[in-house]
């Protein structure tokens, strides 16, 4: 009987254990390195705000954060990574849209957008500009739409890869514009901008961040920011809207992790990401960078994606771009 009972009690605080293990280990989350993938190479825009949050991260985390690059694929390669990974909240996510937000880009994807993540937090967001290498000749949006016209074709506009943000923008700009131009494609928004200011590239779409700096030395000239109204810090730089009433877009970035993550270890990890990009240092270093902050919850992320998904859904289908 003794026996008996003695079992039943190892059996019982087993069963306890189990029961507790989750909740215990997402309390002392983290223990280890968490490393965050960015699915483009080193020096874009995407690379940029990651590793802005990765240092505050470390420091608030006592643990290491790395930004591991892994590009290619037109961002499918590095989040595939991270839906493979365990769901443990030590491989996360940080990308620009991409492939979770415009599935419909893709004509097959070896993930499911719904399944294999989980939403963490909208990170920041950010107006997009329209500038263009000083050698062409238009120096409004009203002018180059009336150069496109005039020279269907053989204008460009270089992309960071197909299915961001820029992307996007610039097919939605055409078809308001209708105008049409060649779209060069490359694996990161660094090397798009480098063929932008050496003049391989006519114009290119990308965070006001990315490209203020170049303003200043004359590399480059805006003639746009895709804001409703222009922005304080840009006064002179007219809104797409002047031009093409009703055009607005703006780059976000997210935090996923993989799917199924256990609800324990997600508040734990949303919590203290959330807490980093609401604090005031953090949020003046991304405002300098011409960013917000953003840190909703993951059920606000999630429907925010939910709608971006159905909004940039329709534009698809209206410019018909896929990927093959």
């Amino acid at each position: 009987m003794r026996r008996a009972s003695r079992l039943a009690f190892l059996l019982s605080s087993a069963l306890l254990f189990i029961g507790l293990a989750g909740g215990v280990y997402a309390q002392g989350y983290p223990t280890k390195m968490i490393r965050i993938v960015v699915p483009f190479p080193p020096g874009g825009a995407t690379d940029v705000f990651a590793r802005m949050l990765a240092q505050p991260l470390s420091e608030a985390v006592r643990q290491q954060v790395i930004v591991e690059n892994r590009g290619g694929g037109n961002a499918v390669i590095g989040t595939e990574m991270v839906a493979k990974a365990a769901p443990d909240g030590y491989t996360l996510l940080f990308n620009a849209m991409g492939p979770i937000a415009t599935p419909g880009l893709y004509q097959s994807l070896p993930f499911d957008v719904v399944k294999d993540f989980t939403p963490i937090t909208l990170a920041v967001t950010s107006p997009n500009m329209l500038a263009a290498h000083p050698s062409l000749p238009a120096n409004t949006i009203a002018e180059l739409i009336a150069l496109a016209k005039a020279k269907p074709g053989q204008l460009n506009g270089a992309i960071s890869f197909f299915g961001g943000s820029n992307h996007l923008t610039q097919e939605l700009f055409m078809s308001q514009a209708g105008i049409k131009m060649e779209t060069l494609t490359y694996k990161g928004a660094a090397p798009a901008l480098n063929d932008l200011l050496g003049g391989h590239a006519n114009t290119m779409f990308n965070t006001i961040g990315s490209m203020a700096g170049h303003l200043k030395t004359g590399k480059l000239k805006a003639l746009a920011v895709t804001t409703a109204k222009r922005i304080d810090t840009l006064p002179n730089v007219p809104a797409m809207s002047e031009t093409l009433p009703g055009f607005e877009t703006a780059s976000w970035f997210g935090l996923w992790g993989p799917g199924k993550m256990p609800k324990d270890v997600l508040a734990r990890v949303s919590a203290v990401v959330v807490k980093v990009l609401h604090a005031p240092d953090v949020k003046k270093r991304y405002q300098e960078q011409y960013a917000e902050t953003v840190g909703n919850s993951p059920e606000e992320f999630a429907a925010y994606e939910r709608a971006e998904r159905q909004k940039w859904a329709k534009v698809i289908k209206n410019v018909g771009a896929v990927l093959k």
